[in-house]
């Protein structure tokens, strides 16, 4: 579904994003605005594999649309909730 057509409505409270880890920051791009504000995206193996996602974690932490923060738990989680 089109993230234009996307009411407040039908947006999500949480998405989770464990795929092709060096398209994590197209994902990211495409789930952000199918987020309700307050609502999280997960993604998965970010400490573990970060270098083939480092486009992505660069610009989730210039992203003032968003905080976010990483556990180091198992392979590394990143929380990233929408403002």
């Amino acid at each position: 579904m089109p993230a234009a057509k996307v009411s407040a409505a039908k947006a999500f409270d949480i998405i989770f994003i464990d795929a092709i880890k060096r398209d994590y920051l197209k994902y990211y791009l495409d789930a952000l605005p199918l987020l309700k504000k307050g609502g999280l995206i997960i993604a998965d193996d970010v400490i573990k594999l970060r270098g083939k996602m480092n486009d992505f974690l660069a610009h989730v932490k210039k992203d003032k649309a968003v905080y976010s923060t990483i556990l180091e738990i198992d392979d590394g989680v990143m929380l990233i909730y929408r403002k």
